[in-house]
């Protein structure tokens, strides 16, 4: 099956009619979806996969318009977005450390605490040193397990974006279908996020 699949550098669009492509997407994807279009391409070699950045919000008002198959973004999509038709599909999370000092005595956290060190309520934070130690929010420890099953609170999902009354392409199904594929869960792994199947 010969065809275009044009996807977002971070994240994005997925579009193929008659061989063209289209793209529009969030950029936090950008490894997770280049290791999974590299794969795709060089198992399917009549396709030609292409990125291109422009954030979450253009790649879901892609879709919204009709302008593209499958939009990638890095959260999920608004209750407004979904009653104008539109689903998602978490394709993976990923889980955001917060890293101290390895001398540093603080091991946990709570969000609500975080949330005022990176707005500058807090500033009591040392320097940092060469390397850093992840520390626990709330209690829960950042790992594969704790991400994937949304104990661990600092996460966002990785989302496909389609719209329920419209058929994919055959290439945007193609890709869809390889990318949620269980077998292709450490392609996801080795580029740093956690798969949801």
């Amino acid at each position: 099956m010969a065809g275009v699949l044009t996807l977002g550098l971070l994240a994005g669009c997925v579009r193929s009619t008659s061989g063209t492509g289209s793209t529009d997407g969030s950029t936090s994807m950008e490894k997770v979806i280049g290791v999974l279009g590299e794969t795709f391409e060089s198992e399917n070699a009549s396709i030609t996969f292409t990125f291109n950045p422009t954030g979450s919000g253009s790649g879901i008002q892609a879709v919204q318009e009709g302008r593209c198959d499958i939009g990638l973004s890095s959260r999920t999509l608004k209750d407004e977005e979904k009653e104008s038709g539109l689903t998602e599909t978490v394709l993976a999370y990923d889980g955001i450390a917060v890293v101290v000092h390895p001398g540093n005595p603080v091991s946990d956290l709570d969000v609500d605490t975080i949330a005022k060190v990176y707005t500058g309520e807090i500033t009591n934070w040392e320097d940092m040193g060469d390397s850093v130690k992840a520390l626990s929010v709330g209690g829960i420890a950042p790992s594969t397990e704790t991400v994937k099953d949304g104990s661990y609170a600092i996460q966002r999902p990785f989302v496909l974006v389609t719209k329920a009354d419209a058929k994919l392409s055959d290439t945007a199904q193609k890709f869809f279908d390889f990318a949620l594929a269980p077998k292709n869960g450490a392609l996801i792994t080795k580029a740093g996020v956690v798969p949801a199947n």
